[in-house]
């Protein structure tokens, strides 16, 4: 078997760095202002049957050296809320998404992918204060992948180079673990404040982990959390989160995703691997959040994954309709 010298080792970064926007997991931490000691206990404050409608924007762009947009992608969908169950110490949460539109895509042969979660309804569980808990129904989650990717495959059965990509990816994407994860992202930006106390001005630090799909061993990342701002005239607080992943960690873990997927392409990276720059993680997340019931007004989430000289930059914003 011929080996062949990797023509770019930046083409391999690229896709690997794609998947590390799958696998970071901050822990959740809805609002109750109380202005006399300027603090802000973030709690939800839900009954049953309540409903809100969201509109959400995900957009992502691939840069080589600081300057080249190698790849970009923009989808919008609406987001139906709805408080399926209240107990004492627990919520029960369902999430509708629909209406899915393609607003960019460089890269034609994704459109599937970012389309996954089109109708896909998601149930979990917080903790009395919305701190998220659990998926409650990654049994259904798993077969509406599998039914799509059963879809996909029909429709491109008759172009090899498709099918073969459609497969690797489907892989990947009908883990229950995966599915998890991958739900949980957007659900940890919307709660990711819920069921902690802040005091106005005053940074929060602490060591979390990150959940890695792929291998089962987490990450170590250190997250710090600020109020930022409260109105109690207006009912809202404005709180942010910044999260950096151990870079020594990723790194180890990066290489040895660019070696498998250099095996799948028969090229050897093992000269290039040796002169590769550490990879960064870092996520920030600012929301604005109704103080007497714990709905998110608007949050944004900034996700940016750097490996040599190739950056994977995502946003995510949530915005109450």
């Amino acid at each position: 078997m011929t080996i062949n010298p990797c023509p770019s080792i930046q083409t391999l970064m690229k896709k690997t760095a794609g998947f590390f926007f799958c696998i970071f997991f901050c822990l959740p931490l809805s609002a109750q202002i109380h202005a006399a000691d300027s603090t802000v206990q973030v709690a939800g404050h839900w009954h049953m049957h309540d409903k809100q409608n969201y509109h959400v924007t995900e957009e992502s762009n691939v840069i080589k050296n600081e300057a080249d947009t190698i790849n970009a992608a923009k989808i919008t969908y609406q987001l139906d809320i709805e408080i399926l169950d209240t107990s004492e110490d627990s919520y029960t949460i369902q999430w509708l998404s629909h209406d899915y539109r393609i607003i960019k895509a460089t890269d034609r042969q994704l459109i599937p992918l970012y389309k996954l979660g089109e109708n896909s309804r998601i149930v979990f569980r917080t903790t009395e204060t919305g701190k998220f808990k659990e998926i409650v129904n990654g049994d259904e989650l798993l077969e509406h992948n599998k039914k799509e990717f059963e879809l996909l495959v029909s429709q491109y059965d008759t172009i090899p180079a498709v099918k073969q990509w459609i497969d690797k990816f489907e892989d990947r994407y009908t883990t229950r673990e995966t599915i998890e994860t991958t739900a949980a992202r957007l659900i940890n930006q919307f709660y990711v404040f819920h069921g902690a106390n802040y005091k106005l001005g005053e940074e929060v630090n602490s060591q979390v982990k990150l959940s890695n799909p792929y291998s089962g061993i987490p990450f170590d990342a250190v997250m710090t959390v600020s109020l930022d701002e409260m109105d109690a005239l207006n009912d809202y607080s404005i709180l942010r989160m910044w999260q950096t992943a151990n870079s020594a960690q990723l790194s180890r873990f990066a290489q040895n995703l660019i070696k498998e997927v250099a095996r799948e392409m028969n090229v050897d990276v093992k000269e290039s691997l040796q002169n590769i720059s550490p990879m960064i993680n870092e996520t920030r997340i600012a929301s604005q959040i109704h103080g007497s019931t714990g709905w998110i007004i608007y949050s944004t989430q900034t996700t940016e994954v750097s490996l040599d000289n190739v950056l994977n930059l995502e946003e995510i914003t949530i915005e109450l309709q």
